[in-house]
């Protein structure tokens, strides 16, 4: 397992009784707060003391994308609680009122369904995502790369490309998790204890291939996830663990980074901003792809108009779907 280079913060923060956060999310904070003390021109050490510079507010607020100011006052409030003086938490009622008002605008931006800028860059069809996932798969099995006797950074990471785009297309794309997934047998799990993490089980035959998403940015709310996988995505993962087992048998992971070492989600998120700039000319972003699929699945007016009825009625709208409304065709 690759250790990131903000560990020590990292491992602080989660043990810290100040912050109910999980490893993932103290990731990204840790990560965003290196990229404030970059960005104000300070030395970055993980004792967070020279957060307690009141100018580091300014510097983040002339900044002009509403998301990237949100998430850096977040953190560096997160930052001075982890500080956890008297001054901190008095420096921490700043960035939490300048938090408030930023949520409120990012609020109404989002409700209005427009387009940031910086996103009308990182849109396109979904079908051309589709399309994208057609060339890769004919480049890797014209190429028979999985049929490979040795192999390269080249080979792998035209593989692991083809496989990241059956993962977000063939299932309703999840946010980083697939670079931490391991894969087992069914036989090798043990049902009363089984492993740690999200898991791919791999069934025979109509038992299939099921994941288990139980690390994830919404485990605590959602619970354990189960993805019973389709069978597209499954004959291809069945042919991956294959070639993944002959060159790395002691690996668990689907995808290995450059050191042939287990990606990170930070890893799997800059692979694939590299490969669709070089494919498509695009800096996408899982938070890019996740917004396409279901702007082309779905009706903004329309789930808007629904979410008013419902609470014009009085219910959920998951009470809606499992008691009221019936197929048309059995009225």
């Amino acid at each position: 397992m690759i250790k990131p280079k903000n560990t020590v913060l990292i491992d602080r923060m989660v043990r810290s009784p100040k912050l109910t956060c999980t490893r993932n999310s103290c990731r990204t904070y840790a990560s965003t707060l290196r990229r404030i003390a970059k960005l104000h021109n300070v030395v970055f050490n993980a004792d967070l003391k020279w957060l307690m510079d009141p100018n580091i507010l300014k510097t983040i607020l002339k900044l002009e994308n509403l998301n990237t100011l949100r998430n850096l006052v977040n953190s560096a409030a997160i930052g001075l609680q982890l500080l956890g003086t008297t001054d901190s938490l008095k420096l921490r009622e700043r960035y939490m009122t300048q938090l408030k008002v930023l949520n409120e605008r990012v609020d109404a931006w989002n409700k209005s369904g427009k387009l940031t800028e910086k996103q009308k860059t990182q849109t396109v069809s979904w079908s051309t995502i589709e399309k994208l996932r057609r060339i890769t798969n004919r480049e890797v099995q014209l190429g028979k790369m999985y049929q490979a006797s040795e192999v390269t950074w080249s080979i792998l990471s035209k593989i692991q490309e083809n496989l990241i785009l059956f993962m977000y297309t063939t299932t309703p794309p999840t946010r980083l998790e697939w670079s931490d997934l391991r894969f087992f047998s069914s036989k090798e799990i043990n049902r009363s204890d089984p492993p740690k993490g999200n898991i791919l089980v791999m069934g025979p035959g109509k038992e299939g291939y099921k994941i288990y998403w139980s690390d994830t940015k919404t485990s605590k709310t959602m619970g354990i996830q189960l993805l019973v996988v389709p069978k597209v995505l499954a004959r291809l993962l069945k042919k991956h663990v294959r070639f993944m087992k002959k060159f790395w048998p002691e690996n668990r992971h689907l995808l290995l980074n450059s050191s042939f070492k287990p990606m990170t989600r930070n890893g799997l998120s800059k692979f694939m901003t590299r490969m669709f700039q070089k494919r498509l000319r695009k800096n996408l972003s899982v938070s890019a792809l996740r917004r396409i699929f279901l702007t082309d699945r779905f009706s903004k007016s329309e789930l808007e108009e629904a979410r008013e009825i419902h609470r014009k009625m009085g219910h959920k709208p998951e009470t809606a779907l499992n008691w009221y409304i019936k197929k048309k065709e059995d009225v």
